[in-house]
């Protein structure tokens, strides 16, 4: 069964801003949703089901390393049993929006990891 990739985009954007990355996953043979989607937090009950990826961007000045440790270690804090599965990409905040290949390339491998990859 091939996946699909889950696109949700934070506070201030909307679900298009994806439209980049979703070209690059399709032309690897995956399927996307993108969905805009209030902030609500999460729920231990529903979150914890779940696997989750974050991808840390190594050159984002708008959410340094050290936010975005956090921003993880309170996940993993709320479903221990169900850490993030973390990856890093050198990017600014925005900038895999302009050349997607680099986090097509890193979800394309966790679905090989899944066995439905294109590899």
């Amino acid at each position: 069964m091939i996946p699909t990739f889950v696109f949700v985009r934070g506070s201030g954007s909307a679900a298009h801003g994806w439209s980049a990355t979703q070209r690059e996953m399709a032309s690897r043979g995956h399927r996307t949703l993108a969905l805009d989607l209030p902030g609500r937090g999460a729920d231990k009950d529903s979150w914890g089901r779940i696997s989750h990826t974050f991808v840390k961007l190594t050159k984002d000045h708008s959410m340094p390393l050290a936010l975005q440790d956090l921003y993880i270690a309170e996940a993993d804090a709320l479903t221990p049993d169900n850490p993030f599965d973390v990856h890093e990409l050198e990017s600014s905040h925005a900038g895999f929006f302009r050349k997607p290949a680099g986090l097509a390339g890193i979800l394309d491998d966790l679905s090989v990891r899944a066995g439905a990859g294109s590899q």
